[in-house]
């Protein structure tokens, strides 16, 4: 069943065919099925049935439905040889044409750091499953819980979450727990919860947002975009705090982006100050890259007092990857978790990786 030819004259991958690990020194890797067995494999699986062939396992079908014919097979699904297949798929890559992009605002097109592809191979971080499936590994769990360290240190965020689908839908979400933590519980659940939202968001974001609540009871505010000076000015949002609260209407949160889609600063202070002073969730959207390199402060500091934001949301793809036809994404979403505020991240989606400890007391990490 294994294919482990040692007069193969491609026995050196890494020089003949540029693959990045040795594909002989891996079990199974060359197994012509992705979950191949033994012969020795099957025999202990039949015996098991107690059956002596594999043919048994049809025995209760009828002889109508045998057939030993061999099915057509269309040139195109013809199997490839393990070491023909990084060929193949160098000359399918080459038609591509790449050219520069200049398309940003929704998603960045930054450089890929060099260390990327590298990180990315190292085999005990790779595993098959994504870690929704119950078959999640511990390689799939550290190499989470090192992303998630590292967005912390970057964001002065205590939790982080193991990531949602895109920025988008990571701040509809952001939206939906400001509401679980904020809304009146003397409220049925039909009654309207607010939001504000400046409107000098990304405006794929604010189409998904608009979608997402259609509806529901969460009603969204838009503070319009100064086209004199290319930011909400928080004015605004005081203006319509004050409307509100004159028609009895709660509101729960403030989204406000710390770059927006034009490319301008928002004031974070005078949002997440002002957020507080009403007791409302305070949802910041940020750029990661953009805070790394002594670059744009931290949500952990935002306000006047440095009290910080409550929630951050942002876009994690172009971290490591280049867009590529608008996606995969990575929704980044950050929540407070401290000596004062323990209780929050209970209302908010998705997991967070934790250490832990085995029943042997080994160190371990949980999900």
């Amino acid at each position: 069943m294994y294919h482990n030819n040692s007069n193969n004259p491609q026995r050196n991958p890494k020089s003949k065919n540029g693959l990045p690990f040795d594909p002989y020194k891996l079990k199974r890797e060359l197994a012509p099925h992705y979950i191949p067995a033994t012969d020795n494999e099957i025999e202990n699986m039949l015996k098991a049935l107690g059956m002596k062939r594999l043919d048994d396992l049809y025995a209760h079908l009828s002889d109508v439905h045998a057939s030993d014919e061999q099915y057509t097979r269309s040139p195109f699904l013809s199997p490839i040889e393990y070491f023909q297949l990084p060929e193949h798929l160098q000359n399918i890559a080459s038609k591509n044409k790449i050219k520069t992009s200049f398309i940003g605002d929704g998603l960045k097109h930054y450089r890929t750091p060099e260390i990327v592809p590298i990180v990315s191979n190292i085999r005990g971080l790779t595993t098959p499953y994504t870690p929704y499936q119950p078959e999640r590994s511990q390689g799939t769990l550290q190499g989470l819980w090192i992303y998630t360290s590292l967005i912390s240190a970057l964001t002065g965020f205590e939790a982080i979450n193991a990531s949602l689908y895109d920025r988008a839908t990571a701040l509809f979400e952001a939206l939906n727990t400001a509401k679980k933590i904020k809304a009146n519980k003397a409220k049925s659940d039909s009654d309207p919860v607010h939001v504000l939202i400046c409107d000098s968001i990304y405006p794929g974001d604010k189409e998904v947002l608009i979608t997402l609540a259609a509806g529901t009871n969460l009603h969204l505010h838009f503070l319009p975009l100064d086209t004199q000076g290319g930011v909400v000015s928080p004015r605004s949002a005081e203006n319509m705090i004050t409307e509100l609260s004159a028609n009895g209407e709660q509101l729960v949160a403030i989204a406000f982006p710390a770059v927006n889609s034009l490319g301008n600063l928002e004031d974070v202070d005078a949002f997440t100050d002002l957020a507080q002073k009403i007791n409302a969730i305070s949802i910041a959207i940020i750029d990661p890259m953009l805070i790394s390199n002594g670059g744009l402060k931290p949500p952990a500091i935002y306000g006047s007092n440095q009290q910080g934001a409550n929630i951050f949301v942002g876009e994690g793809q172009h971290l490591a990857l280049p867009p590529s036809f608008g996606g995969p994404g990575l929704g980044i979403f950050g929540i407070r978790y401290n000596e004062k505020n323990r209780s929050d991240i209970r209302s908010t989606p998705g997991r967070y990786v934790g250490l832990a400890k085995d029943s042997q007391g080994r160190p371990c990490k949980t999900l």
